[in-house]
């Protein structure tokens, strides 16, 4: 992989096999060598010849899981954060993805013993929000390091995206990822994927690809469809201090509008009869696609967008109202009635929709009100503080 300091190739990384066995020899090093909180913590030294060299063990003792893990997360962060991030940390960072992903990886084997990986697994779960942000973070930073015209980082891009790939697919991750970690991952990789220089390796593109679309399957329905929502208002609206041109965001505008009808495609294709019967609340994502028809009037009564940023905007929005009218009309008509003033501008898309399909309002009916509901009037209330912190 590209070296950004000598302009040269670097070494190359270590194998799955002996990254893994040396672990316990660096780990164990750096409990034994105490740092100052003032001083960073210092990479390994780098042999331009023969690869990244680890301190030779002081004791037989094997590292608990809950060390591997944080040693892993420490050399992530410190290649993504470092003001002066040299080639040495770049190599080490891309070391410590790859061993993750090597106990991740029920394909790869490690040096560890089944009860060791199956408490580094459930460490990852623990803290599995985290975890996706740290390695997403590695995503992002390869691709900012050295500036819009630098050579890519390769080596470091593929053991990124093959560990986010592997996160994605934890049994924990449908339970557990949070619709802020959906939101970063969605930029980060859609942001990957419109890089003009992501067009020179294609098996790259295709992996980051696969990536962006896993991360709005693989999460909770409520968290996808919320996430893609939500970056697709940050994306249109100017005051969300948008410095990219208005042809790159149409772009990225443009592949959330894709994302967004690949989830719907795939929920209908696992289950037709039911597509967003894993919907919890239902409430919410209506009081998002309000929030979302409101920003696009917002720009376009100001000006502040041409039509090629809009439409998609428009577009999904339309798409996703429909397919939900569609598989329970009544549930949604009765849910927009419920929340009243909190939605204010989703009827005239829903009447819209209602004469596409050839439906007729359903004759209103006495029904609970979910103003009972704690929870369900917290995230409305967030949602509605998120809205009135964008206009200020």
């Amino acid at each position: 992989h590209y070296s950004p300091t000598s302009g040269q190739e670097a070494p190359a990384l270590s194998s799955s096999a002996v990254v893994t066995g040396n672990l316990r020899a660096r780990l164990q090093k750096s409990k034994e060598t105490k740092l100052s909180e003032e001083s960073p913590r210092l990479p390994p030294s780098i042999d331009t010849t023969s690869g990244t060299k680890f301190p030779a063990p002081h004791s037989p003792r094997t590292p608990s899981t809950d060390t591997m893990y944080n040693e892993i997360m420490t050399d992530i962060n410190f290649m993504t954060k470092s003001d002066e991030c040299k080639a040495s940390d770049i190599v080490r960072g891309t070391d410590a993805i790859q061993l993750l992903s090597t106990v991740i990886s029920t394909k790869e084997r490690s040096s560890l013993d089944p009860i060791q990986e199956g408490a580094f697994r459930e460490k990852i779960e623990s803290d599995y929000n985290t975890c996706m942000l740290t390695v997403a973070s590695a995503l992002n930073f390869a691709f900012d390091y050295g500036g819009k015209n630098a050579p890519l980082p390769t080596a470091l891009i593929n053991q990124t995206v093959a560990a986010l790939s592997l996160l994605l697919r934890m049994q924990c991750c449908s339970s557990e990822m949070k619709q802020k970690t959906v939101e970063y991952l969605v930029n980060v990789t859609v942001s990957a994927l419109l890089d003009e220089r992501m067009h020179i390796d294609q098996n790259i593109m295709r992996a980051t690809n696969k990536v962006a679309m896993r991360a709005v399957l693989s999460p909770s329905l409520d968290s996808s469809l919320n996430a893609l929502i939500s970056v697709q208002v940050s994306v249109i609206d100017p005051e969300e201090g948008n410095t990219t041109s208005e042809k790159f965001r149409s772009k990225f505008s443009r592949v959330v509008e894709k994302l967004l009808k690949k989830a719907i495609k795939d929920r209908i294709d696992s289950s037709p009869s039911n597509p967003f019967g894993e919907l919890e609340e239902l409430g919410s994502l209506l009081a998002s696609i309000d929030w979302m028809v409101e920003t696009i009037e917002d720009v376009a009564r100001i000006g502040g967008g041409p039509e090629e940023l809009l439409t998609p905007s428009t577009s999904m929005t339309r798409h996703l109202l429909v397919q939900l009218v569609r598989c329970n009309h009544r549930e949604v008509r009765e849910t927009v009635e419920d929340l009243g003033n909190d939605v204010k501008f989703i009827e005239p898309l829903l009447r819209g929709c209602e004469q596409e399909l050839g439906l007729q309002p359903p004759p209103p009916v006495v029904v609970p009100s979910s103003s009972g509901d704690s929870s369900f009037r917290q995230r409305l209330e967030a949602l509605k503080r998120q809205r009135e912190s964008n206009g200020n």
